[in-house]
Formats: C-alpha cells, structure tokens, sequence
C-alpha cells in the first residue's frame, strides 16, 4: 500500500470527516475539534504508513480518553461537595431552645472545671495547640495533659446527661 503522508493539505482534507468522527463520541463539536488538532500534532511527527487511517485511531483513543476524564472528573467533583457546610434552612423553635440549653449547661460545666482543666482543654479544644506544646507551656508532662483533658471533656459529657 502506498504511504500517506499526513501533509497540511491532507490534514485539511480529512478535518471535517475526523471532526464529524470525534463528535458522537465527545458529545460536543468543540470538543472534538480540539481532539483533532491534538491529534494532528500526536500523529504529524511520526513516519507511519496510512496515516489517515492511524489519525482516525489516534481520534477515537483521544475522544474516549476525554469522556473517561471528564466522567472521572464530574464523580469527583460530586463526591468532594461539603454538606456540613451547607445552610440548614430554617431551625424550628424547640430545636433552637434545646440547642440553647446544651450551650448553657456545657458553659456552666466549663466554668465549674478546675483551672489547669479549663486551660488544658481551651488550649486543646480551641487554640488548636498540641498535647506537647500544652505540656511544655504548662510545665506538666504530656499524660497529665491527656488525663486533664479527658476528665474535663468527661465532666462537659455528664453535664448534658445530667437533665
């Protein structure tokens, strides 16, 4: 069989049947318009025999690779959504007096806990500081800075039970 150089007047022969081509696989002209060139250049600087025929290959394999990306990317896209960040929407009445009443029976609790606790478990739970760094501020070793704040989460815990 004869070669085929893909020459610049062969690529413009052959676009828009390879345009038409890519089109029903990518689901979008642009789409497959861009398959094409990328295609085009892949294909220009090989020396293949029957390079019309690898090119509408070439195009094919492109057009797949783009639905599998885009699919891919669209499932992560979804799973990546944040819904704790979302609005809840309106609170009812007695949702909001009972949320109100943990906070004001867990801010009581807090204020009833021993100093060293309060700190430990503000510096843990809330300045984001680690139990190292508790310690070394606090000048107390790093399980007496566990033990302070299990206890102090255990007597906010017991304080929500306690109805």
């Amino acid at each position: 069989m004869k070669p085929d150089p893909l020459e610049p007047t062969s690529y413009k022969k052959h676009h828009d049947a390879l345009v038409k081509y890519a089109t029903p696989i990518t689901g979008c002209r642009a789409h497959a318009e861009d398959i094409v060139q990328e295609a085009y250049l892949k294909v220009l600087p090989t020396k293949k025999t029957n390079t019309i025929s690898y090119m509408y290959r070439v195009v094919r394999n492109l057009a797949i690779d783009l639905v599998r990306r885009s699919s891919m990317e669209g499932r992560l896209r979804d799973s990546e959504k944040i819904t704790w960040l979302e609005p809840k929407g309106v609170i009812n009445p007695e949702e909001s007096s009972s949320q109100q009443d943990d906070l004001s029976k867990i801010s009581y609790a807090f204020d009833q806990l021993p100093e060293l606790e309060k700190q430990a478990l503000s510096m843990h739970r809330i300045d984001g500081y680690n139990m190292l760094e508790i310690a070394k501020r606090l000048n107390i070793s790093v399980s007496t800075v566990h033990r302070l704040i299990k206890s102090a989460v255990v007597a906010l815990g017991q304080s929500l039970d306690n109805e």
